[in-house]
């Protein structure tokens, strides 16, 4: 009998522990801190021009070629921007 109570009570204070650590993103959440420079914005403007220009020129044709080119394009863009990043 001895064994079982001792057991309840140390997966009580488990569990109780366990739950404690959880609520500690609601009690003291942490802060996102983001920089912006000038390089950045630069990036992105050119990225989303060229996916931009990518959509336009599906737009105008319509078969499936010019969509598979049209994609690879973004997708190239896309990556531009993320490789720019690092």
């Amino acid at each position: 009998m001895t064994i079982d109570r001792y057991t309840k009570a140390v997966l009580t204070l488990i569990a109780i522990g366990l739950f404690v650590i959880s609520l500690n993103p609601w009690i003291a959440p942490t802060k996102a801190h983001a920089t912006w420079i000038r390089d950045d914005q630069s990036t992105l403007s050119s990225g989303l021009s060229q996916i931009a220009a990518a959509i336009k020129e599906i737009d105008l044709h319509a078969d499936q070629s010019t969509l598979s080119s049209g994609l690879i394009q973004i997708e190239k863009a896309i990556k531009e921007i993320d490789c720019r990043r690092e």
